[in-house]
């Protein structure tokens, strides 16, 4: 009878993971609040009584992580009002998912995924059952996250969970390990490198180390202004062949070439309020890959900024400013429920979903899959002048 629970229980999670890797394509995050979404599927059974449990033991609005493996993988329930609100966060398969149920089961989407091909009530019920699946394996106790099951023994998991496990390692799992350079040495705390990974190793971190060299002589005021001359000026009118693309806010106290202590057709930079990606931006992004040879892709957020802090704040904005924060408020949605400051978690929130748009372009994937791209997120500290990587 265990034994048959168990393959169940696997089946049902091998079921789910086909979901998220093969019926749908990640598009975006997106919430639906204030309009929230509340599709047929319903909690019920064990998986109800199981938050009920948990919540009921919590005073109001208070939270309690019933599975977390780092920052960027966790579940979590909070007592709300007569009901719960159950969260889950799981960066590796693409999966933003926050919901308020009520004590007879009935869920209300705030929070999920935007997936080609459906609409807000099909992505909103599609979400729904990949929670009962979630819900399920942390009940049931087994591993929750894809990265945890990944380093699974023989004992605990049957073929049917190593299966699901293998095919639904993310492209964001493998942009990690094929980052790992001899730039960056071999420690024990770097994932390892797949054989997948190395068969298509993409342009390595010489790139990123040519930026932080230049960013380090400007916060040393050891700046070489490179290619800052009337011969660039003659040179790069004949063509440009930009080495990097930047992705960073309109703020005027971050303007990448100097930061960066680059110059004249080093560059290519797309700049917005809260470093937005929209279509418009995403093409150009592309251009610069495809047309003009650039081999990498950094998208840089930055202490204080503005365009977040309006969207971490709320309340009503002009039009075209609430477009802006519409953008970026699932990276505020995200970071509440991190420690610490809850502007700075969002900024450097909307720096990785930044990236994470970026990296779902259908030309800049394959770009990276062929070996010809890497991406970055950064973040820059407008008090000390300095960039890191996120």
């Amino acid at each position: 009878m265990k034994f048959t629970y168990r393959v169940l229980a696997a089946a049902l999670f091998l079921a789910c993971a086909t979901l998220v890797s093969a019926e749908a394509t990640f598009v975006d995050y997106v919430t639906y609040s204030p309009n929230d979404q509340v599709p047929p599927v319903k909690v019920t059974g064990d998986n109800l009584t199981y938050i009920a449990g948990v919540g009921n033991l919590l005073k109001q609005d208070a939270t309690s992580f019933v599975a977390r493996l780092n920052p960027e993988h966790w579940m979590a329930v909070t007592r709300k009002g007569a009901g719960w609100l159950l969260q889950i966060h799981d960066e590796t398969n693409e999966f933003n998912f926050r919901a308020q149920v009520s004590s007879k089961g009935v869920v209300s989407v705030q929070k999920g995924v935007d997936w080609s091909g459906m609409n807000k009530a099909q992505d909103a019920e599609h979400a729904v059952h990949l929670a009962l699946g979630y819900l399920e394996r942390v009940r049931t106790e087994l591993p929750v996250f894809v990265a945890q099951m990944a380093t699974a023994t023989a004992e605990t998991h049957s073929t049917a969970e190593k299966t699901a496990t293998a095919n639904t390692h993310s492209t964001a799992e493998k942009t990690a390990t094929a980052e790992k350079t001899a730039t960056h040495g071999t420690s024990a705390k770097t994932t390892e490198v797949t054989a997948e990974a190395k068969a298509s190793q993409p342009v390595g971190d010489a790139t990123w180390q040519k930026l932080v060299e230049g960013n380090l002589r400007f916060t040393s005021g050891k700046v070489t202004r490179p290619n800052q001359t009337m011969a660039r000026v003659a040179e790069t009118a004949k063509g440009q062949k930009p080495f990097a693309v930047v992705v960073c806010c309109s703020d005027s106290r971050l303007p990448p070439e100097i930061l960066f202590d680059q110059g004249l057709g080093d560059l290519f930079v797309v700049r917005t309020a809260g470093e937005v990606v929209t279509e418009v931006e995403l093409g150009s992004i592309e251009y610069a890959i495809e047309h003009l040879g650039a081999q990498y892709i950094v998208a840089m957020g930055h202490k204080k900024c503005g365009a977040v802090d309006a969207t971490v704040k709320g309340g009503e904005l002009p039009p075209n400013i609430e477009a802006i924060a519409e953008q970026i408020r699932p990276a505020v949605e995200s970071a509440r429920f991190f420690k610490g400051d809850l502007l700075d978690n969002s900024i450097r929130e909307n720096a990785k979903l930044v990236l994470k748009k970026i990296k779902g372009s259908d030309i800049l994937s394959e770009a990276f899959k062929s070996g010809k791209l890497n991406f970055k997120a950064a973040y820059y500290d407008i008090e000390t002048g300095k960039v890191s990587a996120l």
